[in-house]
């Protein structure tokens, strides 16, 4: 089975510190998970693309612990009441700076972690507020 897009390289590979220019750091990852075979990705074998990018999304938190977050985040916006079915809404509240300042899809590991954080405790805040109202 041939590989007909890249989306899960390109999204590890906007985590990852910029060492070079993306183009030379995209040849470089590859030559590296093919042994010096090519420099393409387009050359790589499925077994090869899918080692390299398990390794890198596990190494950059872009893999099934970025997905967790995700899910964490869109859960608690969910019990703030945003509609997160409504990318349109769920952006316009990410893109506020006291809360992220970047669209959702848009945010790395760490700024989820951050995300995370501020919406547990804009979450316990309106816990109490509600606790002391009853």
């Amino acid at each position: 089975m041939a590989i007909d897009n890249y989306r899960r390289f390109y999204a590890i590979l906007r985590q990852m510190p910029q060492l070079y220019s993306r183009d030379e750091q995209k040849r470089l990852l590859v030559l590296q998970y093919t042994n010096g075979r090519t420099d393409s990705l387009r050359d790589m074998t499925e077994k090869e693309y899918k080692k390299m990018c398990h390794e890198l999304g596990r190494r950059y938190g872009t893999d099934e612990a970025y997905r967790k977050l995700k899910n964490t985040c869109l859960g608690l916006m969910q019990q703030l009441g945003k509609d997160t079915t409504d990318w349109d809404e769920v952006d316009r509240y990410c893109l506020d700076p006291r809360i992220a300042g970047k669209r959702f899809c848009k945010l790395s590991y760490n700024e989820l972690v951050r995300l995370s954080r501020k919406l547990h405790k804009i979450k316990d805040k309106q816990d109490k507020k509600s606790s002391i109202n009853q």
